[in-house]
Parts: structure tokens; C-alpha cells; sequence
């Protein structure tokens, strides 16, 4: 039972991943949490967005919403460290960020997956070699079997 429930969340995980990760075209989602700075996690095209903004200093406030997602082609223009979908950048004076990243949705879909494969092949039933199926090499073509271990020995049959 705990070995289905161990694979059960990471299905789940990987589920949620190519999930986002396909439905991030159709769909942009955000999660911004504003202060003196803005801290914010967004989801759009394939990517995943975080990163902090200075602010003028706010009352605290959490926004979450859906939108239409615009792409990265302006993003990636001004960031300056970028490469197969990652990018970071440090200090920026065009977008005022103290910092910002962006990870590739496929990246992350590709570390549940294989999350997944280790996790399915460290919680495989083990099976005693007395309750397993056995297993009789084939003799080598041309030579003559021997007979069955499991077969009753020959009776003897006068006439």
C-alpha cells in the first residue's frame, strides 16, 4: 500500500508538470506577492517565471491571476545570461529587478520523469526466489535434452 501511495504522488507530480507545460500556451497564470518589493512566480509559454522587483514601499498584497500569455521574445531581449530556455539575469535597470530566472517547463517535466523512474525502481516488490517462476535454460540446438527435473521418474513396465 505505501509503495501505491509513494508512485501516486509522483505520477501526480508529473502529471501537474506536462500539464502546466502544454496548458502554459494557451493560458499564462501568476502569483505575485507585493511590498516594498514584488516577489512573483509566473507560468507562461513553456516557462516558469520568478524573480523580486523593487517597489515603492505598499501595504502587503497577494494577487493571483490567469491572462493570455504574450511570450518571451521581449523578456529574452533584455536578459543576459540565456540558453535552451533558462535564463537569469542579476540587478537590471531596465525591469528594476533585484533578481529574475526563468526555467524551461520541459526541464522540469524531465526531473519529475526521472524522479518517477527512481522512485518506481526503489519501491519494486522484491519476490523470494522459492515463490518465483522457474526458470530452465534450453539446451544448445543439435544436442540431445535430458529429461524434465520435474518430471516423475520412468516406471517399469515388464511384459
Amino acid at each position: 500500500m505505501k509503495r501505491r501511495i509513494i508512485r501516486a504522488i509522483f505520477i501526480g507530480l508529473l502529471t501537474i508538470c506536462v500539464v502546466a507545460w502544454i496548458g502554459s500556451y494557451w493560458r499564462g497564470f501568476f502569483v505575485v506577492r507585493q511590498s516594498d518589493k514584488q516577489y512573483s512566480l509566473t507560468i507562461e509559454c513553456g516557462r516558469v517565471l520568478t524573480g523580486c522587483w523593487n517597489l515603492s514601499a505598499s501595504p502587503l498584497v497577494w494577487n493571483a491571476d490567469f491572462y493570455d500569455p504574450k511570450g518571451w521574445s521581449d523578456w529574452d531581449a533584455h536578459m543576459g545570461n540565456r540558453f535552451l530556455g533558462f535564463t537569469f539575469n542579476g540587478p537590471s535597470p531596465v525591469y528594476d529587478s533585484t533578481f529574475s530566472i526563468t526555467i524551461p517547463l520541459w526541464f522540469i517535466s524531465l526531473v519529475a520523469a526521472l524522479l518517477l523512474w527512481y522512485v518506481w525502481r526503489k519501491t519494486r516488490p522484491t519476490i523470494p526466489p522459492e515463490k518465483a517462476f522457474p526458470v530452465q535454460d534450453l539446451p544448445a540446438p543439435g544436442s540431445t535434452p535430458g529429461p524434465h527435473p520435474n518430471a516423475p521418474p520412468p516406471s517399469h513396465v515388464t511384459t
